[in-house]
């Protein structure tokens, strides 16, 4: 399911952040909070579509 890929992909993102965040590497994390936003959208935009099609089963 494209929702789970996404939240998997968040998921790893962020747990690459914190490595780098320690790293002191703030390039990379300034980059990795850039691919945390897409994926968060891109996760909203997949959830209301799923919303949208639950709805229209209901009529």
């Amino acid at each position: 399911m494209l929702l789970d890929e996404k939240l998997s992909k968040l998921k790893d993102t962020y747990e690459t952040l914190l490595i780098h965040k320690n790293k002191n590497e703030m390039r990379r994390v300034v980059g990795l909070f850039h691919s945390i936003i897409d994926y968060a959208y891109e996760g909203m935009y997949i959830a209301e579509i799923q919303i949208d099609q639950e709805g229209e089963g209901d009529d």
